[in-house]
């Protein structure tokens, strides 16, 4: 994802459970929100029980802009502090629940370039003792994914 420094997302994501708690708040259900204030992160991080100072908020808010997530802004007269995140945010989550400290250029990612645009396999561990394959567009979409985990749910289960 260009812009976005993925590997020191991961390394933040597994350090600090206000930035993993942020994250999978964005990232998940809640997602396609354009911007973070400060206030709403204290409202995410208290409803998980989480208790950081303003300082420190502002310093999360801080470190996810400087790692490519969005731009922050500080507060001036009737704008909150925030993070405004960057459009690729939500494609960030498969990298999120990937269970690896593996560094992004080792894990098994390849590129294929076919007359239709680029594609990139993914690997994914989906058990302990199975990996799948996801073979999906390079600039796949929020809207595509989307539609895409829609039909996963949808397919039927063992019982």
């Amino acid at each position: 994802m260009e812009g976005i420094d993925m590997e020191g997302i991961r390394n933040l994501y597994d350090e600090d459970d206000a930035v993993r708690t942020l994250l999978n708040y964005i990232t998940g259900k809640h997602g396609n929100v354009p911007i973070t204030s400060i206030e709403e992160l204290n409202s995410i991080l208290h409803e998980k029980g989480i208790h950081r100072e303003h300082p420190e908020q502002v310093k999360l808010l801080q470190k996810l802009a400087d790692l490519g997530c969005g731009v922050y802004r500080n507060g001036r007269r009737t704008q909150p502090t925030r993070i405004m995140w960057n459009s690729q945010i939500q494609q960030i989550q498969p990298v999120l629940q990937e269970d690896t400290k593996e560094p992004l250029e080792n894990r098994n990612l390849t590129y294929i370039k076919d007359t239709k645009g680029s594609v990139l396999t993914h690997t994914y561990p989906l058990r302990p003792d199975l990996s799948i394959e996801l073979t999906l567009p390079e600039n796949l979409t929020q809207v595509e994914a989307s539609r895409l985990a829609r039909h996963i749910e949808t397919l039927p289960f063992a019982s």
